[in-house]
């Protein structure tokens, strides 16, 4: 007679390591699996969903946030001196000493000193008296004038020496409006805001080395405008007298004994 009680527990051992060794696949099988191995490692998913980070950068970027929108406006054409001419249908120099002529509906200014020469506006005075030279045109209701200034030689003799360019009335060249000067003194070359020649200025912007660029801007905004150099603004919100009209001045001033020569290059205006 067969012993029931062996095979019972033959049969009782069997089904355990059978279940067992199921148990064991199974977790197996989940502990080999991706997700799990990530959720472990917290690690992201295997997925193609993007970097929460760098979607933040792309919207969050603090240069984003900084840029500012500037207007945009449409150049004026004829109004430079890239084909060598001072146009006397947009420039009239200041006549209050000297008389100039036209050519070719072109001014004359050598007389001053100045001349539309390799495309550009040359400064060139050697005096043994105080000398002047200026012209000015209508400025823009809105809009921006810009130009580059290069000076080579600046020698000023008793006091300061200034070479000028600004907003003022017609008849108030140097003594009524706002000017930059590029200015040679005995202690070296400024960059200077104020509203006169005589003036010390109301601020000196910066040191200048003769030779070097400058870009100077000026920026209209119907009754105000504004002064950038080397794109950086240096004065902001110049009243405009809304009594006189106002003009754009360019010129010179020395005093006795100086001598200067200088240009102004890639000049344009834009409306």
């Amino acid at each position: 007679m067969p012993n029931r009680t062996k095979s019972k527990k033959k049969f009782d051992t069997t089904i355990i390591v059978a279940v067992i060794g199921l148990i064991g696949t199974i977790f197996a099988a989940i502990f080999a699996s991706p997700v799990l191995l990530a959720l472990i490692q917290k690690a992201p998913f295997p997925s193609p969903l993007p970097s929460p980070t760098a979607t933040i950068a792309a919207t969050d970027s603090p240069m984003s946030t900084m840029s500012l929108s500037t207007p945009t406006f449409t150049p004026i054409p004829k109004q430079d001196f890239s084909t060598n001419c001072i146009n006397a249908a947009d420039w009239t120099p200041y006549t209050k000493i000297v008389s100039y002529t036209q050519v070719n509906n072109c001014w004359d200014l050598t007389k001053s000193g100045i001349a539309a020469q390799d495309g550009k506006l040359v400064f060139v005075a050697q005096n043994d008296i105080p000398q002047s030279g200026s012209l000015y045109m209508p400025i823009p209701k809105e809009g921006r004038i810009s130009f580059v200034v290069e000076i080579d030689t600046f020698v000023s003799g008793e006091t300061n020496g200034n070479l000028a360019f600004g907003v003022g009335t017609i008849n108030g060249w140097l003594s009524q409006g706002d000017f930059l000067f590029l200015r040679a003194t005995n202690s070296g070359y400024y960059v200077v805001y104020g509203n006169s020649v005589g003036e010390v200025g109301k601020r000196t912007i910066d040191s200048y080395q003769l030779g070097s660029d400058v870009l100077v801007t000026f920026q209209f905004n119907n009754l105000a405008f504004d002064i950038y150099v080397n794109s950086s603004k240096t004065v902001s919100d110049i009243p405009l007298s809304t009594s006189s009209p106002q003009v754009f001045w360019i010129g010179y001033r020395l005093t006795a004994k100086s001598k200067l020569v200088a240009s102004m290059s890639d000049f344009s205006i834009e409306k």
